[in-house]
């Protein structure tokens, strides 16, 4: 799967909520994933971008 395929994959994971979305939200994500090299660039860039977008997010390990 390549990036371009990616935000109609994340696309099927919404539809949910339990709120206005106002309130923050804490915790921690797991995330486990195996692949090439390129494919490991293209999470971390995915979740840079979501870092940046969302304040408080981070932690990349």
């Amino acid at each position: 799967m390549g990036g371009a395929d990616t935000p109609a994959v994340l696309g099927g994971c919404g539809g949910f909520s339990t709120g206005s979305g106002s309130g923050g939200v804490e915790g921690t994500l797991s995330f486990t994933t195996w692949g090439t090299d390129a494919e490991l660039a293209g999470f971390r860039a995915a979740i840079a971008a979501f870092e940046e977008a969302n304040e408080g997010a981070g932690g990349l390990r």
